[in-house]
């Protein structure tokens, strides 16, 4: 027994058998709900007559036939031949591309040469060698540390020729003589080497510097990584979601059309999936902000596709706590801070002395040679040797305020390094700390919410399917299940930031050291 065929049929691109699948991310059209309505309709009808849809033959459309056969036929004679001239084109894109890399692509692909994918450790040692700021910072060490010889060396000689001629009276010529003089300044024994030790700790001032940049540099291109990790995960995690989202429209869908939920249930399914790909525009365009800022780091161009490899998840944090008089201990050699503290009351001290030595007369050593200073005989060579000295007697007006003004600076500093160590210290406590709180929330995260969110998301849809749930229900245990997800995620990218937060803190990088 056949059903009887609706008054109005849909449209002939509707198939009656299988139920079109409402995916766009339109808004619900009026074809759309006439098929609803329709759908509904023929469902009355086969309960009243007690027949299915899928059970009716009459509602078939008879199969298309092809308007166009001779297009088709000759396309299909051409496909072949113009497939091969699509590949040889694509091939010379490729050769022409790899023959045109920059050195800067050659050093990733020398670290990755298959998928670009780097390692957060590729990273850092990229970030290190290329970026900038560090690179400067670098230089002007170096260009310091030639400087450090030059202040004990002493000041260049002064030599001086002189001629003269002249007479003694009127009729009596004075024969014309010639001399050389040779004057060499010097400082007082002791000045020379201080300036030197001034001049290698102004240097070593530099150095804490850079080694400062290191570890601002590493722990920044961590994170960096760390971020982008997060970013790709929140997508792939929104593409699940716009997956599951869409099997239950569909699921709704169907209820729909058996009269067995309300059509706001469908809406609201197919609202949900517009949500999600909206959300997904956003997380893009996060995505691409926190690759530039990646790009920005490693000092290579925005458009070089990379990859961050995710590192391999954690057994138990390496964490110990030590006690605060060895941590103390360890700040103090490892801490780029603390030590630049520790070298500028170092430099304080040195400068001081400098200071106080500058009452001390520096000296000029002088000879000279030749006829022209033998007190008027001509023809006659003369020797001279001497010293000279400079009296600081305003020493007291010119360095005294001078002295004071670094003895108070040095005084600061003591209490500035003090108060540094102590806040270096509670840092590295409360990191260690964080360590192991990020690392237990990521425990219960993957080991116990997961898991039942998963399973709490499992159960409620095949309930829903077997209509025993609301909608509201399903859909409020999916954003759960999602949610579940991305937190156990995150919580993993937490505790590697922590980690790297430790390092900075503690100093203890394996690259921090040049």
């Amino acid at each position: 027994m056949k059903v009887n065929a609706p008054a109005k049929r849909p449209p002939a691109w509707v198939p009656a058998v299988q139920l079109k699948p409402l995916l766009s991310v339109g808004h619900l059209t009026n074809a759309d709900l006439g098929l609803l309505k329709w759908r509904m309709k023929s469902s009355e009808n086969s309960e009243k007559t007690g027949h299915s849809i899928r059970g009716s033959a009459s509602l078939e459309d008879p199969p298309r036939k092809d308007p166009f056969p001779s297009r088709y036929l000759t396309f299909k004679k051409f496909a072949f031949p113009l497939f091969l001239v699509f590949l040889f084109l694509v091939a010379g894109k490729i050769s022409v591309a790899n023959s045109t890399q920059t050195p800067i692509e050659n050093s990733l692909q020398q670290v990755a040469p298959k998928s670009k994918e780097i390692s957060v450790d590729d990273a850092v040692r990229i970030a290190l060698s290329q970026n900038t700021s560090i690179l400067s910072l670098r230089s002007t060490w170096k260009a310091k540390t030639f400087l450090e010889e030059t202040a004990i060396a002493p000041s260049d000689p002064i030599i001086e020729f002189l001629y003269g001629e002249g007479n003694q009276g009127a009729n009596t010529p004075y024969g014309s003589g010639t001399g050389w003089s040779i004057f060499q300044n010097m400082l007082f024994p002791g000045k020379s080497w201080i300036d030197k030790s001034i001049s290698k700790s102004q240097a070593s001032l530099l150095h804490e510097d850079y080694i400062e940049k290191r570890r601002n540099l590493i722990n920044q291109t961590e994170k960096a990584c760390y971020t982008l990790l997060l970013d790709q995960e929140r997508l792939r995690e929104n593409r699940r979601l716009i997956d599951w989202l869409k099997r239950v429209q569909e699921i709704t869908r169907i209820r729909v059309v058996a009269n067995k939920a309300p059509l706001l249930d469908y809406l609201s399914a197919k609202n949900a999936v517009k949500q999600a790909i909206l959300r997904r525009i956003t997380y893009n365009l996060q995505f691409l902000s926190d690759k530039r800022q990646l790009d920005t780091l490693l000092n290579i161009p925005l458009k070089t596709v990379i990859q961050i490899r995710l590192p391999e998840v954690p057994q138990k944090p390496p964490v110990h706590f030590l006690p605060t008089k060895d941590l103390d201990l360890s700040l103090d050699k490892k801490r780029p801070d603390v030590k630049k503290l520790q070298g500028s009351i170092e430099l304080g001290i040195q400068q001081l002395s400098r200071a106080e030595m500058d009452y001390l007369p520096d000296f000029q050593l002088q000879g000279a040679e030749g006829d022209i200073g033998c007190y008027g005989f001509s023809n006659t060579n003369c020797y001279s040797l001497g010293v000279s000295f400079n009296f600081p007697i305003f020493f007291s007006i010119k360095q005294q305020k001078k002295i004071e003004s670094l003895k108070q600076t040095i005084s600061a500093k003591k209490w500035l390094l003090r108060w540094q160590k102590s806040l270096a210290v509670t840092e590295s406590l409360n990191s260690q700390t964080k360590t192991i709180v990020a690392f237990k929330t990521f425990e219960i995260n993957d080991q116990e919410i997961l898991p039942d969110a998963e399973l709490a998301f499992t159960l409620a849809l095949g309930a829903y399917e077997n209509q025993k749930i609301s909608f509201l229900y399903l859909i409020t245990t999916l954003n759960n299940f999602h949610q579940s997800r991305y937190n156990r995620f995150k919580s993993l990218i937490n505790y590697y930031n922590a980690l790297s937060d430790q390092e900075a803190v503690t100093a203890s990088s394996r690259f921090l050291d040049d």
